[in-house]
């Protein structure tokens, strides 16, 4: 039988702004080992989105095509990903604990 497991998040992630992380030229947004309090990633124009080792809280996503998404050990808490197109993301020990998942799609 196949256990899922949890997030395995580093105990010394940095604390940030989103804002401080993100430059409007870059194609790829890269976050690596980062504690993101209510960053609005609606307003980050990016081809792709890699998250690893991060716990996001009060994130909001909505409406946005995160298809070609890689998030490995993340940690979403109370986020909006109301209408997100996750199809195809890469997806890896990701929990999702109180987020509003209305219309988010899934599939593969």
């Amino acid at each position: 039988m196949m256990r899922i497991k949890r997030p395995v998040i580093q105990a010394d992630i940095e604390e940030k702004e989103l804002k401080d992380l993100y430059q409007p030229h870059d194609y790829i947004l890269e976050l690596d080992g980062y504690d993101l309090n209510e960053p609005d990633f609606t307003t980050v124009q990016v081809e792709q989105v890699r998250l690893y080792n991060c716990v996001i809280r009060d994130g909001i996503f909505n409406d946005m095509d995160l298809s070609d998404a890689d998030l490995t050990d993340v940690r979403f808490i109370a986020c909006d990903f109301s209408n997100v197109n996750l199809s195809q993301a890469s997806i890896h020990r990701v929990e999702f604990e109180n987020c509003k998942l209305l219309g988010t799609q899934f599939t593969i």
